[in-house]
């Protein structure tokens, strides 16, 4: 008998005993001791870096009162994240990109209001010629273009060191709560005081993650300073887009 023939036997006996399945039977002891002759090894695929996984626990449940559960969406989740993804590493990015933002949008309106550090930028050490602080131009993507790569290497190089030595995010402490024990950063002992200021920080992060990309958007389509069109007000349609 053929290797073929042998191997659609096998093949109509997995069926039949998957039929059987629902009587309460077994399946056949004399097919998957041979079956496992044609299996690969199993191997252990490589982790990839940003890989989102299944939860392997209970999902995380939101509910009205909870940080960053707000009117007028309150738990807003059109996508079922909350049932399938780590909803920790979430809260944690949006609490550390709305930082960022703030950060980035408070720089969008320091430098279309004219304010510059003195001294140079960059001095020419690394190649390229000399920049001022006074020589970057305002916007927000402007500024980005205007400052070179070395420049770029020594900012991305920082922020590593700080997230990954000064600022890091430690599993047993809530999600965002990256401060050192020394410092004079502030924890509040009164729950309401820290309820609402954690409140202000989530809701003042998602309000300016969407103007640090309204203003991105206005210097890369329109070629408008995003402050210009603040100026003008809301009736010229200027002020987002």
């Amino acid at each position: 008998m053929r290797w073929a023939d042998v191997m659609l036997q096998k093949v109509a006996a997995v069926v039949q005993d998957l039929q059987d399945e629902k009587e309460g039977r077994r399946l056949s002891e004399q097919i998957l001791p041979q079956a496992e002759a044609f299996q690969v090894p199993a191997m252990k695929a490589p982790a990839m870096r940003g890989q989102v996984t299944a939860r392997s626990g209970p999902a995380t449940m939101f509910s009205e009162g909870d940080i960053g559960v707000l009117p007028p969406l309150g738990v807003w989740d059109p996508l079922g994240y909350i049932d399938s993804r780590d909803m920790r590493r979430y809260e944690e990015m949006e609490i550390k990109h709305g930082r960022a933002a703030m950060l980035g949008f408070t720089h969008v309106i320091l430098t279309e209001a004219g304010l510059r550090f003195p001294g140079y930028l960059s001095d020419g050490t690394f190649g390229g010629a000399p920049i001022k602080f006074a020589d970057v131009p305002a916007g927000a993507i402007n500024t980005v273009l205007a400052i070179p790569g070395s420049s770029w290497a020594q900012i991305i190089c920082l922020c590593g060191v700080l997230e990954s030595g000064v600022f890091t995010q430690s599993p047993d402490r809530e999600a965002g709560d990256i401060a050192p024990e020394w410092g004079p950063w502030v924890r509040y002992d009164d729950p309401e005081a820290r309820t609402f200021k954690l409140n202000v920080e989530r809701q003042n992060g998602r309000a300016a993650m969407l103007g640090r990309a309204a203003a991105c958007s206005k210097s890369d389509f329109s070629g408008q300073r995003y402050c210009v069109g603040l100026r003008r007000g809301f009736h010229a349609g200027t002020f987002i887009w």
